[in-house]
């Protein structure tokens, strides 16, 4: 119910949230929740809703929306979801097109976690940081990469290296947060 987040205003018409978790399961995630959820009053938190069965997962997301809908889904993670060839640019395409279709059927957002190469942690932040081909990428309309800082544990980089609808300014520099770490 908040009206922003880290400093950008949130649009939100359901204040719902479906997240899709692929590499951890309920109790582990209920474990974080309950740490990271500190001062949060329970109805604060009812609309965020959970999915740890990934099996059908296009037809699973579109009944659970149809039958309460949300801003945004967030699927963690990408690769587990896809399972498919992370090099094969058409098929990660056609793989992302329902999503696609979903998140303009229901109108709210669709974000996917998805990994860097192991190798790019002393790159600049980029697009062509990610893992798999160019399909991924291009299809999405916005990349952010979250990176730590070299010198100080409790800060992230939030870089936004891909932004079709941004202006350039947003992608010169990074936005960086503050961690609190024992909530993690």
């Amino acid at each position: 119910g908040n009206p922003d987040f880290l400093g950008f205003p949130i649009l939100a018409t359901h204040n719902s949230v479906v997240f899709v978790s692929t590499e951890d399961d309920q109790k582990a995630v209920a474990f974080l929740l309950k740490k990271q959820t500190q001062g949060f009053q329970a109805e604060q938190l009812k609309n965020l809703r959970f999915l740890f069965e990934i099996e059908n997962l296009f037809v699973e997301l579109d009944t659970r929306l149809t039958a309460q809908p949300a801003d945004l889904v967030v699927i963690d993670c990408f690769a587990d979801a896809y399972a498919g060839d992370l090099k094969d640019t058409q098929k990660i395409r056609t793989y992302l097109h329902p999503f696609q279709m979903l998140a303009e059927k229901h109108q709210c957002l669709f974000l996917f976690l998805h990994h860097t190469g192991k190798r790019t942690e002393g790159f600049e932040p980029n697009k062509n940081n990610l893992l798999s081909g160019q399909g991924f990428e291009a299809k999405m309309r916005l990349v952010i990469e979250l990176r730590a800082d070299l010198a100080i544990a409790e800060k992230r980089h939030l870089c936004i290296v891909k932004g079709n609808y941004l202006p350039a300014s947003y992608k010169k520099e990074s936005f960086v947060l503050d961690f609190i770490t024992d909530q993690f």
